[in-house]
């Protein structure tokens, strides 16, 4: 993962809500498993291993972000578990079809928590960031991001 898509997630997750968190976490295990398999087409063996090992990172933790009083999550835990086994396959046979089935059972996953996202009107969980305004201005196609320095971050004794 290059230092640009770590910037861009770092920013996210600064503007998120939980649900949106959720789904913040879902897009860094796809960055994971998109490198995995790039580093696997050029036969860099030890960054394919690397980037499932991030990958299996990042579903430990939506393992761990599970809420356990909810009877949902013993079914989402289950098949957190099943995808995380499909990635240590997929590292251990070096067989990328098990990789793109754990994909697909993510992304069906993260699909349901973008929706969940949407009619979540939370406060974002990080308080005195920065706010980003995005938008098209006078460039040349391109999206500018500007932040909102006017608010006090600081310690005040």
């Amino acid at each position: 993962m290059d230092q640009e898509l770590k910037r861009t997630f770092t920013r996210r997750i600064s503007q998120s809500n939980k649900t949106e968190l959720v789904v913040v976490i879902f897009d860094i295990y796809f960055a994971h498993t998109e490198c995995a398999v790039k580093q696997k087409a050029v036969g860099d063996r030890r960054g394919y291993k690397e980037s499932l090992r991030l990958a299996v990172d990042v579903q430990n933790e939506l393992i761990r972000a599970l809420d356990m009083k909810y009877e949902i999550s013993e079914n989402l835990k289950a098949i957190y578990q099943y995808c995380k086994r499909l990635v240590y396959r997929a590292l251990s046979e070096d067989n990328i079809d098990y990789l793109k089935e754990s994909d697909r059972l993510m992304g069906k996953l993260r699909e349901s928590f973008v929706e969940v996202a949407k009619t979540d009107n939370s406060a974002k969980m990080m308080q005195n960031t920065q706010n980003v305004y995005a938008g098209i201005t006078y460039g040349n196609g391109t999206l500018n991001e500007n932040y909102d320095y006017s608010a006090s971050r600081g310690f005040f004794a």
